[in-house]
């Protein structure tokens, strides 16, 4: 109540987080604090004969140095500050067996990722060899087309030939009838660009 009193009348104003000091004054950081500043204040405390499991007798920060009867972990953002730094010692030398298997699985995925990249790789080239080839034997095969009509349009053009030579005289007149329809058919066929029929 001294203190209230005292902060009223530096502050001017009545203390308004009275509540809050209710629900943690008996909390372990505020009674390892308060401890610390009686044992500060005692008089008839020598350095000889104070405790030295405070963390005024410890070279340690705040955060790393719990306090007497204190199971408080520190907090997150100082945890994660010390990881950063690379302060945090005794993380590094709690390498568990399941880290190390977590590891090696790591290890282990980029190893075949990197088999799977160059098997994709050499996929790829074979898919590419096996384009050229097939576009190779499609030509080819083009080619045989035309080859095979070229050849039947010669053997056409040769028995047009073989037709229009044939000389009628002599023939019955049946037969001269059958080699001037043919002989017609053809000259259409030839300049004509129609068939008669």
């Amino acid at each position: 109540m001294e203190a209230m009193q005292m902060f009223q009348s530096m502050q001017g104003a009545s203390f308004q987080f009275l509540h809050c000091w209710n629900e943690l004054r008996f909390h372990p950081k505020w009674l390892g604090q308060f401890s610390m500043k009686k044992s500060k204040r005692s008089k008839n405390s020598s350095p000889a004969t104070s405790s030295p499991a405070t963390p005024d007798s410890i070279n340690c920060r705040e955060d790393e140095c719990p306090t007497e009867g204190s199971s408080r972990p520190i907090g997150r953002k100082a945890a994660k500050e010390r990881l950063k730094q690379g302060k945090d010692k005794h993380v590094a030398s709690e390498i568990t067996p399941v880290m190390l298997f977590i590891d090696e699985m790591k290890q282990d995925r980029k190893e075949k990722e990197i088999k799977r990249a160059e098997l994709f790789g050499q996929i790829y080239v074979q898919e590419q060899e096996r384009i050229k080839i097939e576009q190779a034997r499609l030509q080819v095969a083009q080619e045989a087309q035309n080859i095979k009509k070229e050849k039947m349009r010669l053997k056409a053009m040769k028995q047009d030939e073989r037709i229009m030579a044939i000389n009628t005289d002599g023939m019955p007149p049946l037969q001269v009838e059958y080699y001037n329809k043919l002989k017609m058919e053809i000259l259409e066929r030839q300049f004509g660009g129609g068939s008669s029929n």
